[in-house]
């Protein structure tokens, strides 16, 4: 038998803002009808969700209270090398894009772009097998 803790497809959002985080699941719910949706609301929580449930894909705000977006996506890709990591903020900044993608994130969307940039992006990293390779 499997042990695998999910058997679909399955993304896990990590947003601060309770509205947002909910706002963001139904619309990829309706997207992607098959994949099992998630929400933490902390780095702490994250982490401990990737962990636990390994889900395929993680977008990772970057302003969480305790540990931050950078800093969680830096733990659980050292750990969990084969989840995908897309950084998901507001801050539209060179800098905090190059500090995610130095801590193992596959992509970077800001809040403002995200409902044009995120389904193709979605689709692409949900394509690729999950490796433990750091994609640049």
């Amino acid at each position: 038998m499997n042990n695998s803790s999910v058997t679909k497809p399955s993304i896990l959002i990590v947003e601060y803002h309770e509205l947002l985080r909910s706002i963001i699941q139904k619309w990829l719910e309706e997207l992607y009808p098959d994949f099992l949706i998630l929400q933490a609301g902390t780095g702490e929580e994250g982490v401990e969700l990737a962990n636990s449930i390994q889900p395929n894909l993680i977008l990772m705000d970057i302003g969480l209270p305790g540990i931050n977006g950078i800093a969680a996506t830096k733990l659980i890709r050292k750990n969990l090398p084969h989840i995908h990591v897309i950084v998901l903020t507001m801050f539209d900044d060179t800098f905090y894009e190059i500090e995610a993608k130095k801590a193992g994130a596959i992509g970077f969307v800001t809040k403002s772009d995200m409902y044009v940039k995120l389904p193709e992006l979605i689709s692409s990293v949900m394509s690729k097998p999950q490796s433990g390779l750091n994609e640049k």
